[in-house]
């Protein structure tokens, strides 16, 4: 009896300690310890997330040499997300502060970029001119792809 609790206790030992010593190393760092945070607000669901923020992070310490924490608010859909917007940038006005401390819209589609764009805001990303090369016909990224856009004319947002 009791060489059989104990070979049920190693098990569940294994099961516990299996997940643990198989994880993989991320590059993500928390935010106390992170040089630099970057705050994104995205629809994406938490594999999306953790395999970008990983990707970026690894990223921007090779380029750079310092580390991220890239902070995720996710209210909900692109619906919740263009209310969350609309009030945070409401209450920015009332206060007078400059913008909501959020870094990038990640997620939604033509409709609700063009809506922020005329909202006034949108700012031009500066990638237009210090990589022209990914753009147009001749670049990795098309305006227009199967009949999808992909950045507008003024450069204020880009799809992925």
């Amino acid at each position: 009896m009791r060489t059989r609790a104990l070979i049920i206790f190693g098990l569940l030992a294994a099961i516990v300690a299996l997940p643990l010593t198989l994880r993989r190393k991320t590059a993500t760092v928390s935010s106390g310890k992170a040089d630099d945070q970057l705050v994104v607000l995205t629809p994406h669901n938490e594999s999306i997330r953790a395999e970008f923020g990983d990707a970026f992070a690894s990223w921007w310490k090779q380029k750079t040499g310092r580390t991220v924490h890239v902070d995720w608010r996710t209210p909900g859909g692109t619906s919740e997300i263009r209310m969350v917007l609309d009030a945070g940038f409401k209450a920015a006005e009332e206060t007078k502060r400059d913008g909501l401390g959020i870094d990038l819209f990640f997620g939604g589609g033509v409709p609700d970029f063009s809506g922020q764009a005329k909202k006034g805001r949108l700012a031009p990303l500066r990638v237009f001119e210090s990589h022209p090369e990914w753009f147009g016909e001749n670049g990795v990224i098309p305006q227009t792809f199967t009949g999808e856009q992909y950045f507008p004319d003024d450069h204020v947002w880009i799809g992925t």
